[in-house]
């Protein structure tokens, strides 16, 4: 079975999806990409497996980011992550206590009504304010640690090291890691006049 790692991925600009074949020519094997022509005949020519290869490296390079500037910008990300986390974490923490308190308030509250010091009445008021506060507390929480995982940081690390990697993917050209990589980086991928184009998904 032959491995033609851009089908699936390119389209004609017909609409139609791209195939892959062998071909003779100039004493060698050739491997080049066509439309299916599955909408009926098409104008559009083949396109040879390398001159491929060679546009959508051109393209990746738009993006690349050079080594200096995504280490520097990596190590910043880092100090703002540890920063936003100790935030977080104090936050959480604090909650807990309040947590803690207020279990402790019902705690009693129960024992003063089982023993007599308290009527029902101041009981279920009381028991139901600190219910609410419970509540409330825990939904506080609850944002503070989705929060976390919403995060803009861990977003912008993966976009800075996508870039960074671009340059050793292309220079080692390993057709899967490519393609993984222009799937990742583009949508709506297509050939049309010999020449392949995408667009950038947000935020390359």
């Amino acid at each position: 079975k032959h491995n033609f790692p851009f089908c699936g991925l390119f389209h004609c600009s017909c609409g139609a999806a791209i195939t892959a074949q062998f071909a003779k020519g100039n004493g060698g094997l050739y491997r080049y990409y066509r439309c299916t022509r599955k909408f009926g005949p098409c104008k559009e020519k083949y396109i040879q497996e390398k001159e491929l290869i060679n546009q959508i490296c051109q393209k990746l390079k738009e993006i690349i980011l050079p080594a200096d500037w995504a280490k520097e910008m990596l190590e910043y990300l880092e100090k703002e992550e540890l920063k936003e986390n100790q935030v977080g974490e104090n936050f959480v923490q604090k909650i807990n206590q309040k947590l803690a308190e207020i279990q402790n308030k019902l705690d009693k509250l129960l024992e003063g009504y089982l023993d007599g010091l308290i009527d029902e009445d101041d009981y279920k008021r009381k028991k139901e304010e600190l219910i609410q506060q419970k509540i409330s507390l825990r939904n506080e929480k609850e944002t503070a640690e989705k929060r976390k995982f919403q995060s803009w940081i861990e977003p912008t690390q993966n976009f800075i090291k996508t870039a960074f990697s671009i340059q050793k993917i292309i220079s080692e050209k390993s057709l899967e890691e490519i393609k993984q990589i222009v799937q990742k980086v583009g949508t709506n991928h297509t050939i049309s006049n010999k020449k392949v184009a995408w667009n950038w998904q947000p935020p390359y």
